[in-house]
C-alpha cells in the first residue's frame, strides 16, 4: 500500500540534479608490493676426483691367497674339534641312539675314517 507521498518522494529523487550529479564510487586496486621472486639455492658441488688406495708394498698371488684360506678355515674346524673332544661332560643319551638307522651312520662314518 503506497500512498501518495511515498510516491511523490520517489519522484522527487529522480528529478533532483543534486542527485543526478553525485559521483558514484570508483574502484581502486589494492596498493599491495610485488612479491620478490624466490631464489632457489644452489646445487651442492659433487667432487669428482678418484681416489684409489695405494698399492700394498707385499703382493700375494691368488694361490697364496687361497692356501692361506685353507690354513685359517683348516685351524679353526681342529679348534672347534678339540674344545668337543676334550671337553669332560657327557653328553645327553638320547633316546633314539638305540635304532638302527643309527648304527648305519656310525659305520659309515667309520668306513670314511
Amino acid at each position: 500500500m503506497t500512498t501518495t507521498s511515498q510516491l511523490n518522494k520517489s519522484n522527487t529523487f529522480q528529478e533532483d540534479p543534486d542527485m543526478l550529479q553525485k559521483q558514484l564510487t570508483v574502484p581502486e586496486p589494492f596498493n599491495l608490493t610485488k612479491t620478490r621472486p624466490k631464489m632457489i639455492p644452489l646445487p651442492k658441488v659433487i667432487k669428482r676426483d678418484i681416489v684409489a688406495m695405494p698399492m700394498p708394498k707385499d703382493r700375494k698371488s691368488l694361490a697364496d691367497i687361497e692356501n692361506d684360506k685353507k690354513m685359517r678355515r683348516q685351524a679353526t674346524t681342529d679348534a672347534i674339534r678339540r674344545e668337543y673332544e676334550d671337553n669332560g661332560k657327557q653328553r645327553f643319551p638320547l633316546a633314539t641312539e638305540g635304532l638302527p638307522s643309527t648304527k648305519i651312520f656310525d659305520k659309515v662314518s667309520k668306513e670314511v675314517d
